[in-house]
């Protein structure tokens, strides 16, 4: 399978992420942070720098976003290895009856 995203990426404060100590936050949202604590603030990084990978079929439901001008991304696949290695390790203790494997994915359905 190759993995695509979006050939440009949402604009900071839409739809990104972030990363935070939690000792300097008051409140925070899915996307933002919504208060620091006094003499705290955001830094915004760009894209060349950081980039949240999402794999998913679109963003906001449907398949629209299918259309949209869109590149094969394989930065995840140098996780692979160890990544795999920690899922079964983790399906084998929560999923024991299973014998090793982990649960099925529900369907995503046809775009088509």
């Amino acid at each position: 399978h190759e993995a695509k995203r979006l050939s440009t990426s949402m604009k900071i404060g839409s739809r990104s992420k972030y990363i935070v100590v939690p000792e300097r936050i008051v409140e925070v949202g899915n996307h933002v942070v919504w208060r620091h604590t006094s003499g705290s603030r955001a830094i915004s990084v760009q894209d060349t720098v950081g980039l949240l990978h999402h794999y998913r079929i679109c963003e906001f439901g449907g398949f629209s976003c299918l259309k949209k001008d869109s590149v094969v991304d394989r930065t995840a696949t140098k996780f692979g290895p160890d990544l795999l290695k920690r899922v079964m390790r983790t399906c084998n203790s929560v999923y024991p009856e299973l014998s090793g494997k982990c649960p099925l994915s529900p369907p995503l359905g046809n775009p088509w």
